[in-house]
């Protein structure tokens, strides 16, 4: 079960566009064009998996 997870991780890990990264636990709750000026944003603390988009300040996930 963790080599298959090891693999899908290592399959997936180049594929993410610029300015994302690939993270095996992220946030579900990234700060997207539609939610950047909510500063009372409730997220869950449940893992993502795929490609985020990088903390650059003045960047969003659109």
């Amino acid at each position: 079960m963790f080599i298959l997870l090891g693999l899908v991780i290592v399959a997936f890990a180049d594929e993410c566009p610029s300015n994302y990264h690939y993270n095996d636990c992220g946030s579900a709750c990234q700060i997207t064009c539609e939610n950047y000026k909510d500063p009372l944003l409730l997220c869950t603390r449940i893992c993502v998996l795929g490609c985020l988009c990088d903390e650059v300040e003045g960047y969003v996930n659109t």
